[in-house]
């Protein structure tokens, strides 16, 4: 099974928690038809009064100027890994255990399938371990 394996960063910002704040952020994006391919939206815990909204991929200036309007900055101290490929049972243990046996320690983790395809997200604490999983996983 061929993956397809893009390395960059991912683009964050802090928004209100309430209602709208989420969607907001995203309508720079959307307004400029701007295609996102992971958007993640968190809340630490119900006594916070803000969030956090990440989105991936901003590369190009007019993604860069959307983020910019949605006050999101990239995240440069996590370097990330978008894998993408044809789902299965076991994938994500699999890729797992490949970065578990190289000694690599994830400081995230977001797979998702859906079928019959799967998407999944792996932020890394280095650039370093982020090349050795790229290598691995290509070979997979």
């Amino acid at each position: 099974m061929a993956l397809r394996i893009k390395k960059g960063h991912m683009w964050r910002g802090q928004i209100e928690d309430k209602p709208g704040t989420f969607a907001n952020a995203l309508a720079p994006f959307a307004k400029s038809k701007y295609n996102l391919q992971v958007v993640t939206g968190w809340s630490p815990d119900k006594n916070k009064q803000t969030g956090s909204i990440e989105v991936y991929p901003v590369a190009d200036e007019q993604s860069k100027q959307c983020a910019k309007e949605a006050g999101l900055h990239e995240v440069t101290d996590i370097v990330c890994l978008i894998v993408e490929g044809e789902d299965r049972p076991g994938l994500a243990y699999d890729m797992a255990k490949i970065m578990s046996d190289l000694g690599i320690n994830l400081r995230f983790a977001v797979c998702q399938g859906v079928k019959p395809n799967f998407l999944a997200c792996f932020g890394f604490h280095n650039d370093a371990d982020a090349e050795k999983a790229l290598k691995a996983l290509a070979q997979f």
